[in-house]
Parts: C-alpha cells; sequence; structure tokens
C-alpha cells in the first residue's frame, strides 16, 4: 500500500508520474490578497492546515496592519478609522491650522492615491489633491505658517517638482506648487521650528553652509525672503531636534555635538534669538534626538539615546528646567531603548513618547508611551505597541488627536516570535496561540493528522525550554511536544514530511547526536533519527522536495557533492538506502548549476529556483534525466518556487523576469510547459523568500511590507483556483 503523503508535503510538493502537467485552467489565481495580519520582520516559510496558516520567520510580534501613519484618541488612545493607510515610512508629520496633517517621509501611496513622499490628510480622513513630487532624497522636517499659506520643508532633497531646492524648500500649503523662497544647504537638513512670531525659521542638520555662508549644523532663515540671518550658533556636530520658547528668546539645541559657540555643550544647550549662549547649562552623554517644552515653557523635555542628563541618571528620557537648567528630580521615565520623538499637551498633562524603547517607566510599553508629564508614569491603559519604531509625533491644535509615524506597519495585536498562527478566515492571529521561540523558524512541516507543526530554523529554545534548531509543537495551542526532542548543531534550513518520515535539511554536522551531514531522515511515530538513511551533503541543503510515490527526494542547496559524488546544487536521492540516483543529472546536459535556493515538482518535471551571475533563473528538468525542458531568466534571484494547479509560482527579489524581460517584481505565476510568464502582478515591495501553494490558497512569505496597493507586511495570502 502507498505510503500516506502528509497534508505538509501536499502543500509543497507537487505529483510526479507518468503524465505531463495540464495546461494552466482557465480559473486564475486571485488578484488582490486576503485579510491578514501583519508581521514585523522577515517570513521564511508558511504551512497551512486545515483553517490554520503557520508562518515562521524572524519577527517578534503579529498584529492588524495600520500602515505607516495613523492618528490617535489622546484620551484611550483608539485610532481615529476615517484617516487613510500610509504605505512606506513617515519620518514627519505636523498638524495643519485648519485641521488635518501634513506627513511626509518615504511611503508611496496614501488612502490609494499616489503619493511619493509628501501628502496632505484633510480632516474628514480624504487626501488632499496638495501633491508636489520630491526628488533627490527625502523629507524629514516640516514646519507650517500659521494661515497655513507657506509649508517649509528640510530634508535631503535636491528638487521639488522641477525646481532645484537643496535641502530646503517652500510651498504652497494649499496646492503643493514650489515657492521662489530658496535658501539652499550644502548638507541635510533634520529639523526645524518656526519662531512663534512666524518672523524666523530655524534649521538644524548635517549643513555647514546655507545660501552659500558658513553656518555649522544651525542656521536661521526669513521664512518670507530667504534671507540666512545672523544667528550662528556655531555648532560642532550634528542638530537634531530645536525647541523655541514662546518669547523667541531662547532656542534649545539637542543632537550629536561637543560645541556651541566654541564652548563646551554635551549634545544639548541653549542661545538667544542673537545665537548666543545662555546662562542655562544641562547636557547628557549622548545623542539628543528630540525636544518638547511644557505649554507655560518652564520645562524642557528631552529624548535620544543617552544614560545621564546633567549628570544624573537618565536614560533616554528627562526634564529640566528652562530658566536654570536644573534637572527634574521626579521626572525619570528611563526608556529602555531610544526615545526619537516627543510631543507634549497644552494642558501640561502628558508628554507622548515615540522611538524604539522597549519599555518605559518599568512598563512592557514598546516604542509609544503617554507618560504623565508630572511624574513620569506611563499609562499602563495608554498601550498602542507599534510593531516597529515611531519617528514622529504631532498633536491637533485642539490637543484630540495625536498623529503617529514611522517604520510600523500595525498596532497591538500579540508578541509572538519566530512562529505564530493565522486564521485563514479572518485573518487575525489565533488566540491564546504562542510558540514563543527565541530565534529565526526557517522551515514548517506538519504530521500527517495535521495535529503536530515541526520546525527547523536557528533557535536554542521553544516555550521557555531548550531546543537546539529543532522542535515540534502542538498545532492547536503552540505548546512545547515532546515529538521530536532530537538536535541539530547547525542550522535547519528545510523540512518535508511523507508517511512517518520527516526530512531535514540544512547547515550542520551531526542530528540527534549522530553524523548527518546537513541532511536527514526521522521516523515521526518515535522521534528518533534514522541512522541508516545518510546521504551526506557537502554543503548547506536549502530545499526538500519528495516524490509523490515516495521513492525519492530532491534536494537542492550550495552543496556540490553527495556521498562524495559530483551533483551540484541539486540532486535526486533514493528514499529507501540515501543513494545518488545517478541518472538524474542536470549537469550533464550542459547548463551550469548555479545556488539553488528551491525545488518543487510537477507532473514529469523538477523545478529549481537558483541564482548566479547577472542575476537569477528558474529551471524545469525532466524528473528522471535532468534533462532541462526550459529555463527563464531574471535579474535577481528565483529564492522560491511552488505547483499547484497547473500554474508554477516563483518569488526572489528581482524586478523583471523572462527571457524577453516583463516587469513583474518578486512574484509571478509561469506556465510549466513553456515557461511563459501570466499577467498576474501582486508586485511586493520586497524580497519573497517563502511560497507555499496547496491548491486553495497560495501564502506568500519575505520582507516585503506591501503588496501592489495593499498592505501586508511579511505575509500575503491569495485565494487559488482550478
Amino acid at each position: 500500500m502507498r505510503p500516506f503523503r502528509s497534508l505538509a508535503s501536499a502543500l509543497t510538493l507537487a505529483v510526479v508520474g507518468s503524465m505531463l502537467i495540464a495546461p494552466a485552467a482557465q480559473a486564475d489565481v486571485a488578484s488582490a490578497p486576503s485579510p491578514s495580519w501583519v508581521v514585523n520582520g522577515r517570513v521564511w516559510a508558511t504551512l497551512e492546515v486545515g483553517t490554520t496558516m503557520y508562518v515562521g520567520g524572524t519577527f517578534t510580534q503579529v498584529a492588524p496592519g495600520t500602515g505607516n501613519g495613523v492618528s490617535l484618541a489622546t484620551v484611550d488612545g483608539s485610532t481615529d478609522a476615517t484617516m487613510p493607510t500610509v504605505l512606506g515610512d513617515v519620518n514627519v508629520a505636523i498638524a495643519a491650522p485648519d485641521g488635518g496633517w501634513y506627513i511626509a517621509g518615504a511611503f508611496t501611496h496614501v488612502g490609494g492615491e499616489l503619493r511619493n513622499g509628501l501628502a496632505r490628510i484633510l480632516p474628514d480622513g480624504s487626501v488632499s489633491s496638495f501633491s508636489c513630487k520630491i526628488v533627490g532624497g527625502v523629507i524629514n522636517a516640516m514646519a507650517i505658517s500659521a494661515d497655513g499659506a507657506h509649508l517649509y520643508l528640510g530634508g535631503t532633497f535636491t528638487k521639488l517638482k522641477r525646481s532645484a531646492r537643496a535641502g530646503l524648500g517652500e510651498l504652497d500649503g494649499t496646492t503643493g506648487n514650489p515657492q521662489a523662497w530658496n535658501p539652499g544647504t550644502n548638507g541635510g537638513v533634520r529639523t526645524l521650528a518656526l519662531s512663534p512670531d512666524g518672523s524666523e525659521l530655524y534649521a538644524g542638520g548635517d549643513f555647514t553652509q546655507v545660501g552659500g555662508l558658513t553656518r555649522n549644523h544651525a542656521a536661521s532663515i526669513d521664512p518670507a525672503n530667504g534671507t540666512v540671518g545672523t544667528w550662528n550658533p556655531d555648532v560642532s556636530g550634528t542638530v537634531r531636534a530645536l525647541a523655541v520658547t514662546g518669547d523667541s528668546q531662547h532656542i534649545f539645541i539637542g543632537g550629536s555635538f561637543g560645541n556651541v559657540n566654541g564652548d563646551p555643550a554635551g549634545d544639548l544647550a541653549a542661545v538667544d534669538a542673537s545665537g548666543s549662549r545662555t546662562a542655562w547649562g544641562s547636557d547628557t552623554n549622548g545623542t539628543v534626538s528630540a525636544l518638547a517644552l511644557s505649554s507655560d515653557d518652564s520645562r524642557l523635555f528631552i529624548g535620544g539615546s543617552f544614560s545621564s542628563l546633567d549628570g544624573d541618571p537618565r536614560s533616554n528620557l528627562g526634564a529640566t528646567n528652562t530658566t536654570t537648567g536644573d534637572i527634574d528630580p521626579d521626572w525619570a521615565p528611563d526608556a529602555v531603548g531610544a526615545v526619537t520623538s516627543l510631543a507634549a499637551t497644552p494642558d501640561g498633562t502628558t508628554v507622548y513618547s515615540g522611538g524604539s524603547f522597549s519599555s518605559v517607566s518599568g512598563e512592557p510599553i514598546p516604542r509609544l508611551a503617554a507618560l504623565d508629564a508630572t511624574t513620569g508614569a506611563a499609562d499602563p491603559a495608554w498601550d498602542r505597541t507599534p510593531n516597529l519604531p515611531v519617528y514622529s509625533l504631532a498633536l491637533s491644535d485642539d490637543a484630540v488627536h495625536v498623529y503617529v509615524g514611522g517604520a510600523f506597519t500595525g498596532m497591538g495585536g500579540e508578541v509572538q516570535s519566530g512562529l505564530v498562527a493565522i486564521d485563514l478566515t479572518t485573518g487575525a492571529a489565533v488566540s491564546g496561540w504562542d510558540a514563543n521561540v527565541d530565534g529565526s523558524v526557517y522551515a514548517l512541516a506538519a504530521s500527517a493528522d495535521g495535529s503536530t507543526i515541526y520546525l527547523g530554523g536557528k533557535f536554542t529554545h521553544v516555550g521557555g525550554s531548550s531546543r537546539g534548531n529543532l522542535a515540534a509543537v502542538d498545532a492547536g495551542t503552540g505548546a512545547l511536544s515532546s515529538a521530536l526532542t532530537a538536535r541539530a548543531n547547525g542550522i535547519v534550513r528545510s523540512l518535508v514530511t511523507y508517511g512517518d518520515r520527516l526530512y531535514a535539511g540544512g547547515l550542520y554536522s551531526k542530528l540527534a547526536g549522530q553524523v548527518a551531514n546537513d541532511l536527514g531522515a526521522f521516523k515521526m511515530s518515535t522521534g528518533q533519527l534514522d541512522a541508516s538513511w545518510q546521504p551526506r551533503a557537502d554543503g548547506l541543503i536549502r530545499s526538500i522536495a519528495v516524490a509523490a510515490d515516495g521513492s525519492s527526494v530532491y534536494v537542492a542547496g550550495d552543496f556540490n557533492t553527495i556521498n562524495t559524488t559530483n551533483r551540484p546544487h541539486l540532486a535526486k536521492i533514493d528514499a529507501t538506502t540515501g543513494n545518488l540516483v545517478g541518472a538524474f543529472f542536470p549537469t550533464n546536459n550542459g547548463y551550469v548549476l548555479y545556488k539553488t535556493f528551491a525545488v518543487t515538482l510537477g507532473g514529469s518535471q523538477v523545478f529549481a529556483g537558483m541564482g548566479g551571475p547577472a542575476g537569477g533563473r528558474i529551471r524545469a528538468f525532466d524528473a528522471v534525466s535532468g534533462q532541462v525542458n526550459w529555463n527563464d531568466n531574471a535579474d535577481g534571484d528565483v529564492q522560491a518556487c511552488a505547483f499547484a494547479n497547473g500554474r508554477l509560482y516563483v518569488g526572489g527579489h528581482w524586478d523583471d523576469f523572462g527571457n524577453t524581460p516583463v516587469h513583474r517584481p518578486a512574484l509571478a505565476w509561469l506556465d510549466p510547459l513553456t515557461g511563459s510568464i501570466s499577467s498576474w502582478s501582486p508586485a511586493p515591495n520586497g524580497a519573497v523568500w517563502g511560497l507555499t501553494a496547496s491548491g486553495a490558497h497560495v501564502m506568500v512569505g519575505g520582507d516585503f511590507t506591501r503588496v501592489a496597493g495593499d498592505e501586508r507586511a511579511g505575509v500575503a495570502v491569495y485565494l487559488d483556483a482550478p
């Protein structure tokens, strides 16, 4: 009787038999991805069991997708659902005087509208027609005039639309059209601050000249005509933050510097309206990235990457008296990690803090927090948990909302390290499921009945217990299982199950304490290594596929030999003896084989995704002889492939695909008989590292944060049909 082929194998393998593959059917894979939560890192592997998708990778959190910018209610942190989704990093946000927001950064779309790095969001959440093409760099800082007519920009750009503007520029606040204002710098601008009366625009950054005049890292410019002012603090290093008091007589400067006006100043200083140092004195022992004044200008809140403030211990957050420079002894939130943005409410009650910190004020609240302005205590109820760093905070003029921008793609959700289970029906993480892997998961497979999930990668603990790069967990709960306790003494990159066997490939010399060079097999019924099966590769095994009848195992990777016999990068092994199947010898056909990332099977063909010089390629080989049937090139590596429903899915990090190049970034499906490419074009904005095709779904994992116009950080799921 033919061994039962497990559900996990069915997802990654295709039938090898006597028939050629049937041509692709008329039905197609969905053009838009299904709903799914996002992760905050790379996804290496996916696996479908029933209605659950298991996702393995290098990440620490799974969360509902939010895009890279959200407006939150200051009272409770709830999300303003009327705001549009932003696809790409938000470096800076400011409130528009008549409501809504200006946002800038490295994004491409806002609310489905094309907006390359700059947008205006109206109070009702619609995207304004305001638009300006940013050329040669990004915007790091913005300031808006009180009447909203003049928007000032600072950054690394060289043009605004077609107008040359080096690091500084002005736009019409309504249309986005560049204005004549053009001071110009010879380096990037990181921060801008308008004086309260609107008569001076202060700029800080990496520059040493503004408007052709020497201005080391800080300068003032006339907002009306662009004339460089006499204000010249002569800062010795990068200025990252500025704050101006209401009377415009004190300008606080933060950054990475040791001198101001020739006098020692440890990353923090105050100067007056003439540019001279004031008597105020306070310093830190590390970079200051954010400054915020209390509404009465009596206190200065300071954020950055430092461990002391004015000689007293302070971890990345602190406050000082703006008159004396004395440290506030009662305000010591102590963030564990960098603080890059601050915003203080006008009623003097709250300071919002954003950055890359993991906890603040003793609370496990990462990256975004609401702090009591008097005590520094973090509000535990205001815990939104962005999944990646926060870069910018801006309060609305009525202080009802705070706009949060950054690198994050989701908020809330669950802490899930390395492995997560997602309900394919809802797209949400399975509540309470937690494997708690302390490293990267590169490979996944399931037992025949779907009750156990096997994982391989680079980790030392699962569920708090010691494991060595191999483990098994309960499919329903994520709890550690005793089904597999063996260790690998190196990374495990590929797992496949068939019948009672679990095949494991990677880069190791021992499995379960026994010699097993880079490839081995376990009996799942006992969890023991099958010591009789020893193919012994001499290099990394990246991918494994098993023939439908279980008689042979195809392996791909960086190796050159199997059992000392030359078989570079792609080989066929007898599933019973572990001997090389000599008839399958692709290099005999005159094709040089390159590093091979992935192998999958379909009909009578073996498909291999490869790297190589001048890009990568996908090749179709005869499953018996290794004869090359066809070859398609790409301008980047083909790192993943999967076969289902008469379609060959391929993923990698290319832009153009095919021997006659077609623009299909990172993901496509091909006719398996000819290699011709379909019109399906999800266009991930990053590399694809894992593909699984079950016949019902195509699951894609990688480095991307979006597919086409949809936010899908790390993982995307498409409905498939025969």
